[in-house]
């Protein structure tokens, strides 16, 4: 074996040895990234305001003396179940598993600024946000982030259309409320007609 092949023997052990020091292993280029415990938690019967930013566009309902108004619009009384289902949802909200963590990809799963900008805020001042994304591979998942944050999760509690209503799906359109038995005769006048049904022990009658 001559000198120079020796020496390039030599120079390939040496750059074989730095090599394995300088470059991580396997194991440790597939845990340098842990990504970290996300949670979401509100005390539903706490929360006194409800923000959804969208588009640009800021839908804000309050609790005002107890009864929920839609405050960024003029004052319109909300439709207080569907106020409830979504506090409701958010305070039973599950994180599941990461999907990405790159940044780049966050309009494909709709979590940037086309994504919903959810804030509850309760009666202490802490208010708790959340981006919601488009619906996941299942109707009960949506693909969801953390403000701040890049990675994006998947999670349930909340759809993502219900996050799409307009003012006009979140007003309160009832007119009257009585409870059904309460009721025992009804009028109905129209084109100078009139009709009347009244209620006994045996039912209605006409």
């Amino acid at each position: 074996m001559n000198r120079s092949t020796i020496l390039l023997l030599t120079l390939l052990a040496v750059l074989g040895a730095i090599t394995y020091l300088v470059l991580p292993s396997e194991e440790d280029q597939m845990s340098s990234y842990v990504a970290a415990p996300v949670s979401f938690s509100v005390d539903s019967a706490s929360v006194v305001k409800v923000a959804i930013e969208r588009s640009g566009r800021t839908l804000n309902i309050d609790n005002v003396g107890g009864k929920w108004m839609i405050t960024s619009h003029g004052n319109l009384p909300a439709d207080p179940a569907r106020v409830t289902e979504l506090i409701g949802g958010l305070s039973r909200f599950r994180t599941g598993s990461l999907v990405s963590s790159n940044p780049a990809k966050q309009g494909l799963f709709q979590v940037d600024s086309s994504g919903s900008l959810v804030t509850l805020t309760e009666r202490s001042g802490a208010r708790r946000s959340i981006v919601i994304g488009k619906m996941g591979p299942s109707f009960a998942e949506v693909y969801f982030r953390m403000p701040g944050g890049s990675d994006v999760h998947l999670g349930s509690g909340v759809t993502t259309w219900s996050l799409e209503r307009g003012v006009r799906e979140w007003r309160d359109k009832q007119i009257f409320s009585s409870p059904a038995e309460a009721i025992s005769g009804i009028t109905l006048s129209s084109g100078g007609k009139t009709r009347s049904y009244t209620r006994d022990s045996s039912g209605w009658k006409s």
